[in-house]
Parts: structure tokens; C-alpha cells; sequence
């Protein structure tokens, strides 16, 4: 079940969190290992496409091992996939350093262009969030976080902590009904 779980977060974090918004994020903070890590991230997704695509070019030209081919056969072609893969690593990779070079990157203080700006509402919503989840840690450490769950469920008493948990889990859902209202809307006025 641990496994399933990381699955679902590391699902999340994938659709949630971009590469843009992951180098808006950090590239501020760490713009060198930022620029890694997104560079990495992007490379394994184009890895599994480009070998696709090799193994698809090489078997409609008769070079790809079958299903009949023996285990030297199959490794003899998986080498030469893995040496063609590398050759376009690599060539891509000269090629990005070209033309981070021709673009100056790493001559001067490096500027970034932000698509997310830090709004009002982006300031109100971090404000609220900081204040429910002090709250809610706060009701943690009093003790007034107790349940049980035997064959039945026993909340403690009702207390500004549950009030405030409950508050700051409902924020998604709330910013949810919100773009959705401003969606219809938006809609109903073309």
C-alpha cells in the first residue's frame, strides 16, 4: 500500500507541478540544479519515445530482432538500439550546449522570464493556508487530534483545530468551484 501511495503522490506531483512552473519555482533559488533537473526530467520521456522509435524504424526495415530470435540475436539488437540511442544523446546534448554557449549562459547574471507572477489572490491564498495549517499544527501538539477507528469512528469534541483542518482541506475544492463558476460564465457570455 506504501508503494501505491508514493504512486499517487509522484502521479500528482507529475500532473500538478511542470517543468515551467518547477524552474519559476526554484530557478530563483538554485537556477543551476533547477536547469539540471528539469533538463533530466525532460530527457527521460524523450529517451523511451526516441527508442520506440528506433526499434520501430529498425523492424520495418527487417533489422529488428522478432519474437523467433534467439537470446543473441535479441542482444545483439538491443546493442545497437542502446548504441544509436547514445549517438543521439549525445549529438543532442552538443547541440544544447551550442546553443546555451550562443545565448550567453553562463557570461552573466542569468535573467529568467516568469510566466507566474505573485498575485493578490496568490498572497491572500498563501496568507490563509500559512494561518489554517498553524492552526491545525497547534491543535495537533494540545492533543485535540484524537480518533479512533475500531469498528466505529469517536472525534474528540468539535475545536477551532477540527475547524481549521477542515478549512484548509476544503481550499482545492473551493479554488476548483471557483474556476468552474468562472468557466460557466465566462461561457455563457460568447
Amino acid at each position: 500500500s506504501a508503494f501505491v501511495l508514493m504512486m499517487l503522490w509522484f502521479g500528482c506531483y507529475n500532473k500538478v507541478l511542470t517543468s515551467d512552473k518547477f524552474t519559476s519555482l526554484f530557478g530563483g533559488l538554485i537556477p543551476s540544479i533547477s536547469l539540471l533537473l528539469v533538463m533530466i526530467l525532460r530527457m527521460i520521456p524523450n529517451f523511451i519515445r526516441k527508442t520506440q522509435g528506433i526499434i520501430g524504424a529498425r523492424k520495418s526495415i527487417g533489422k529488428g530482432a522478432g519474437e523467433a530470435a534467439t537470446s543473441k540475436e535479441k542482444l545483439s539488437d538491443g546493442m545497437t538500439v542502446l548504441g544509436a540511442l547514445t549517438g543521439w544523446a549525445l549529438e543532442g546534448s552538443v547541440v544544447t550546449g551550442d546553443s546555451m554557449r550562443a545565448r550567453g549562459y553562463g557570461c552573466t547574471k542569468r535573467t529568467s522570464f516568469m510566466i507566474y507572477r505573485m498575485t493578490t489572490t496568490d498572497r491572500i491564498l498563501l496568507a490563509a493556508m500559512t494561518v489554517l495549517l498553524s492552526l491545525t499544527i497547534a491543535a495537533a501538539c494540545l492533543g485535540q487530534f484524537r480518533a479512533a477507528f475500531v469498528p466505529t469512528i469517536q472525534l474528540a469534541h468539535i475545536s477551532w483545530g477540527w475547524i481549521a483542518y477542515t478549512c484548509y482541506l476544503l481550499i482545492p475544492t473551493a479554488l476548483h468551484i471557483k474556476e468552474a463558476i468562472q468557466w460557466h460564465i465566462s461561457r455563457s457570455k460568447i
